[in-house]
């Protein structure tokens, strides 16, 4: 992980298909700021696919479920 003024930078690799991405993600004060190709990822030499470019925005979903759900009742 870099750190630049605040920005910390992550070397990542996506898993939502068989390209296996690699990513640089930028996140500032806990929130995903930009999601970019890893120019130095080996297998991906520096290009991504739509799903990775996405990542962001499921990240920031709404709707995503941000904690465990617990079954109450008799189910």
């Amino acid at each position: 992980m870099e750190q630049h003024d605040g920005v910390e930078v992550h070397t990542r690799a996506c898993n939502l298909c068989e390209s296996i991405c690699g990513l640089l993600i930028e996140v500032e004060q806990g929130r995903v700021r930009s999601i970019r190709p890893d120019p130095d990822d080996f297998f991906s030499r520096g290009h991504i696919c739509p799903k990775a470019v996405a990542l962001k925005d499921v990240q920031e979903d709404p709707d995503r479920i941000r904690t465990p759900l617990r079954r109450v009742g008799d189910h």
